[in-house]
């Protein structure tokens, strides 16, 4: 009778302590994902930055050759370009 009680406590003790590993496991690897989450999230903010700084100076290289074309060839800015070259102002949206 002893040797029954003695199995079932230490299968319990077993079963405790394979529960608290599997816990502490679990709380590990979610902070693993967080972390992998968080360097997910700054990699593709710094991509959409590129991205975006890069399309604003393609923009600007534009507008800088048709500033040339319209400067170079009279007839250009009324042809091929918005009224902001041709001498009104611009307007952006954002």
């Amino acid at each position: 009778m002893e040797g029954i009680m003695l199995v079932c406590a230490l299968a319990g003790a077993l079963s405790v302590f394979i529960g608290l590993a599997r816990l502490v496991a679990w709380v590990i690897d979610r902070k693993e994902e967080q972390g992998i989450k968080a360097i997910r999230d700054a990699a593709f903010v710094a991509q959409v930055r590129a991205e975006m700084a890069d399309r604003d100076h393609s923009i600007a290289m534009l507008d800088q050759q048709d500033t040339q074309c319209a400067d170079d060839f009279p007839g250009y800015a009324e042809l091929f370009l918005d009224d902001s070259v041709a001498g009104q102002p611009e307007v952006r949206h954002v």
